[in-house]
């Protein structure tokens, strides 16, 4: 069906996931989850957790993340693998990180991008795979009202 094409990329290279087997779970006040199978006919993938992981509908980003867990079983008693993987999103960044600083006269989008060198939250996502400006963009969409109101679910 070409109207509902689905396609994820783990660390750079894309797939499909096996039908049946692909979910993303939203719930307000908790992570997004997504999970997955992918098939492995050579048996020469391998997934760990904390590899980046992008999931497009139709061309639109609907989920951002890393790997959580990833194992695989072997079909054919050979090599062709099925690999059951689980994703979280960047939630998972945010809650395990503390970030303090101070700024005056300063727009938000300026202090996430601030390279200054500090522990900021913009060297922080960096440093944890996270595209500042696909964020930003996203955050567009939204008043800084429903953003402050915890509204939207990054």
């Amino acid at each position: 069906m070409a109207g509902n094409v689905i396609i994820i990329t783990i660390a750079g290279q894309e797939y499909k996931p096996q039908a049946g087997t692909f979910s993303i779970r939203d719930r307000i006040e908790e992570r997004t989850t997504a999970s997955f199978a992918i098939d492995d006919p050579e048996g020469k993938k391998e997934f760990r957790k904390g590899q980046p992981a992008e999931i497009k509908h139709n061309d639109e980003i609907v989920f951002g993340g890393v790997i959580d867990k990833a194992h695989y079983k072997v079909l054919d008693n050979k090599k062709y693998k099925r690999h059951n993987i689980a994703c979280i999103n960047y939630h998972y960044a945010a809650d395990k990180r503390v970030v303090a600083a101070a700024y005056e006269k300063t727009k938000a989008g300026d202090i996430v991008k601030d390279k200054s060198g500090e522990r900021t939250i913009g060297t922080i996502l960096d440093e944890e795979g996270i595209v500042i400006e696909i964020t930003l963009e996203y955050l567009s969409q939204f008043t800084l009202q429903e953003i402050v109101d915890g509204e939207v679910d990054i």
